[in-house]
């Protein structure tokens, strides 16, 4: 990582400081914190809520290649349902993971604490993509999830969640460029303590695991347990200091791939300070030692940030900046050092219309050597991603959106290169 991009993170992250404590009160919630495109359900009330979306795309490039591109046409259907004991009026989106991830979950994960001794939901969810002219690449994908809050008295609450995935990477991502389908399994058990109306202690244990279908990932099937412990300090009602520890032990299935454990020590901030603001910024370090006593332990920088912050009642961005290791989608590498910027704008025009456009940057840095294309050389690739969309609400109950999108891979292996354009259609709605 180059002293210029260390810096950008810091600076970045500054500039949306400052702006939060020149922010003034308000009543209403950011649009910033509201959900993407995509979900309908802002505005709903009962129990039981069964939905439907259906998607139009075109695409230059199915499979990410920098030859021989191909393109289609795809619909996907995606049915769904979303129920909660006892009833709330948003949406509780699923959990976001990622199954390069030591652990399963990319970003710090917190959850909303309801009023009530209880809250319960699960949320179902099928994707299934129907390729016009390339059917062999039709393929489904599900998540369920499921999750149950309970409030003690006495400042003790427990969330626990369960969460499945059939789903698949993305074509072109490590070295190959066909369908790699995958299930996925993340359990995890959140304890918050209040101590004082100061002092928070929080416990999370999760288990993760990824089982691939095709052979040539055996290298990639493994199981994680995690152990996390937070001590927070309110420095101010809607401000707070912490000092975070996290174990990771990662076993893999086959002996191909060394697995191992690793420690991350972070100190940070978290904020929530007016109804412009809202984020989170936590720096550390980590640790991460391999079962195979021929590799080096590796010491890395870890940084994290999630910040969203309201302009005006109609307009906001939301910025996530963070440098982590990710295990391995090449089998002669060890680990990755991965480096994230995503930037999103979002504004609504109307109160039917919204639009947003989503900026992002990734650099995959590989650390052990690949040989491809007659060279010998520790792999390293750049994403780039630039979108634009725009949603209209005709009913509470239905929305419309179109957008595009534009995808660039550049890495230090040619054959790897690719960039591919998206054009979509979507409609969705909840009964």
């Amino acid at each position: 990582m180059t002293k210029k991009r260390l810096l950008l993170m810091p600076v970045l992250c500054l500039f949306f400081i400052l702006l939060s404590y020149s922010a003034y009160a308000a009543d209403d919630t950011p649009i910033g914190r509201e959900k993407s495109s995509d979900d309908i359900f802002e505005k709903t009330g009962g129990y039981f809520h069964p939905f439907l979306g259906i998607t139009g795309y075109y695409t230059d490039n199915i499979f990410n290649t920098k030859d021989d591109r191909e393109s289609d046409f795809v619909t996907v259907l995606s049915p769904g349902i979303f129920i909660t004991v006892p009833r709330v009026k948003e949406f509780p989106t699923a959990v976001g993971t990622l199954n390069m991830t030591p652990g399963g979950v990319p970003l710090t994960r917190f959850v909303k604490r309801y009023p009530g001794s209880f809250q319960s939901h699960v949320i179902y969810k099928a994707d299934i993509e129907l390729f016009s002219r390339n059917s062999s690449e039709n393929a489904i994908s599900h998540i369920a999830e499921g999750s149950l809050q309970y409030n003690f008295r006495g400042g003790l609450s427990v969330d626990v969640m369960d969460q499945f995935t059939r789903s698949y990477n993305a074509r072109g991502s490590g070295v190959f460029f066909e369908l790699d389908e995958f299930n996925a399994n993340l359990f995890n058990v959140m304890l918050n303590y209040e101590i004082s109306d100061r002092t928070v202690l929080r416990f999370d244990y999760s288990n993760y695991y990824v089982k691939y279908d095709a052979s040539r990932n055996d290298f990639r099937d493994r199981t994680d347990n995690s152990f996390s412990g937070y001590l927070f300090y309110k420095v101010r009602l809607r401000l707070a200091v912490f000092g975070q520890y996290e174990f990771v032990d990662i076993k893999y299935d086959k002996d191909i791939t060394s697995g191992g454990n690793e420690h991350h020590f972070f100190g940070g901030v978290k904020w929530d300070i007016t109804a412009k603001t809202i984020g989170l910024i936590k720096v550390g370090y980590g640790i991460k030692d391999f079962d195979d006593s021929s590799l080096n332990k590796s010491n890395d920088l870890l940084f994290e940030a999630q910040i969203d912050y309201k302009f005006t009642p109609k307009t906001s961005v939301s910025l996530v900046v963070s440098r982590r290791t990710n295990e391995t989608d090449i089998a002669t590498s060890d680990h990755i050092a991965s480096d994230t910027i995503k930037l999103v704008y979002l504004q609504r025009f109307t109160n039917k219309i919204t639009g947003t456009v989503d900026l992002s940057y990734t650099s995959d840095d590989y650390r052990g050597e690949l040989t491809l294309d007659g060279e010998t050389k520790e792999p390293k690739s750049r994403y780039y991603k630039a979108g634009i969309a725009f949603q209209y609400e005709f009913k509470d109950w239905l929305k419309a959106g179109a957008g595009y999108s534009y995808t660039k891979r550049d890495s230090n292996f040619r054959s790897l290169d690719y960039n591919t354009n998206m054009i979509f259609l979507r409609l969705m709605a909840i009964l």
